[in-house]
């Protein structure tokens, strides 16, 4: 396989979209917290996005809920 198929494959996989969601989704509060004056309640929701993103994205749904509420109990 060519390295640019390789390449195109990955970006169109759904770990790849995976990534983007949380990166997007953990960058975002904290810079509209940043940009809004709230910088410490920015990072504090990006952290709580962060922690439940890496935990939405595996296993059937109640396991994933169990996990949501998991992560939203400790953070």
């Amino acid at each position: 396989m060519r390295p640019t198929r390789e390449v195109q494959h990955f970006v169109y996989s759904q770990h790849f979209s995976n990534g983007l969601s949380i990166t997007f989704g953990t960058l975002l509060p904290a810079l509209l917290g940043f940009y809004l004056g709230y910088l410490n309640v920015g990072i504090i929701v990006s952290l709580g996005s962060f922690y439940n993103g890496l935990s939405i994205y595996s296993g059937p749904v109640m396991l994933r809920l169990n996990d949501v509420i998991a992560t939203m109990a400790c953070t």
